[in-house]
């Protein structure tokens, strides 16, 4: 968590007012400060809701040793310092403990990514409950040597059959969780991004979007997957983060087209890396907010880009 990764840190941090990309000499992009942007001292520990980082969400492919080096070379050349990781029932405590460490080691931010489309209806919450709790037994075990910074909710209750006899029900007992789980989380030191997508506002969810953001994370993660309008599909939810001080996520989806019925319209992979950096760029241009972030879906389909453009 926060706490466990800056605690023992002596120097000061500083953050810019804004940033931008910058192609080397060797071709790889990096993320600099603005040429006029002004430097802010800051004490991470007490702006734990307000810090979004460029993230990527690495699925399964990270808690062993054997990929870290293609890991460490995507998180370098897709400019991340944050990453969300999915952690399976039957990962061995060590295991988790052990790579806790190496992201420490690393300077990376470390979110547990979890979620199914029907914790959102559960009447008690509890599967978006013990998500925190699991977090925060980890980082009581890891001490000083590393921690979650929080988690990130992918549940998504449009996926689930009672959601076309009644959305209104589905999302309000959703929100609910995510209230009930939000509360938790603060408890324990534990950031919380939801995972949302592009379209609550469009089908008459507006009001229960607001609660959500407002009151049940810290941070919204918009699956941002079309690339027809994509800053006019986050418009309203960037208000809101804007209006509650909330971070939003832009996600960009990389993975081939035909998996869950992707299309041209969706993803980035036949695009590029170039062409999502570019896409940042004028999300940045037309929405200056210094709590807007960008996240890649995901690690996989990258790695397989970056051989390929090599």
């Amino acid at each position: 968590m926060m706490k466990n990764l800056f605690e023992q840190s002596r120097s000061h941090w500083v953050r810019y007012d804004h940033y931008e990309l910058k192609t080397a000499e060797d071709g790889k992009r990096y993320i600099t400060p603005g040429k006029s942007a002004k430097p802010d001292v800051y004490n991470p520990l007490k702006e734990v809701p307000n810090i979004v980082l460029d993230a990527l969400n690495v699925g399964m492919l990270m808690m062993g040793r054997k990929p870290e080096a293609e890991v460490e070379k995507a998180m370098e050349k897709l400019g991340c310092i944050a990453i969300y990781q999915q952690i399976s029932s039957d990962t061995k405590e060590t295991v988790v403990l052990d790579y806790l460490r190496r992201r420490q080691e690393k300077k990376q931010l470390v979110y547990y990514l979890a979620g199914a489309a029907e914790w959102g209806v559960e009447e008690d919450g509890k599967s978006m409950l013990d998500v925190v709790d699991t977090a925060a037994e980890w980082n009581a075990k890891a001490g000083e040597e590393g921690g979650f910074t929080g988690i990130v909710l992918d549940v998504e209750p449009y996926l689930l059959e009672e959601w076309e006899a009644d959305q209104e029900r589905c999302m309000k007992q959703y929100v609910t969780n995510c209230v009930r789980t939000y509360e938790r989380a603060k408890e324990d030191n534990l950031a919380v991004i939801v995972c949302i997508p592009n379209f609550y506002d469009r089908i008459g969810l507006s009001g229960f979007l607001e609660e959500l953001i407002q009151n049940g994370c810290d941070g919204i993660a918009v699956m941002n997957y079309n690339k027809k309008d994509e800053a006019g599909q986050i418009e309203e939810e960037l208000k809101l983060a804007q209006e509650y001080n909330k971070g939003i996520v832009n996600i960009t989806e990389m993975q081939m087209q035909g998996y869950h019925g992707l299309t041209d319209e969706n993803t980035y992979h036949d695009d590029g890396i170039e062409a999502v950096f570019d896409s940042w760029e004028k999300l940045k241009e037309q929405y200056p907010y210094r709590n807007l972030g960008f996240s890649w879906h995901y690690l996989k389909p990258c790695l397989e880009l970056m051989e390929t453009e090599s």
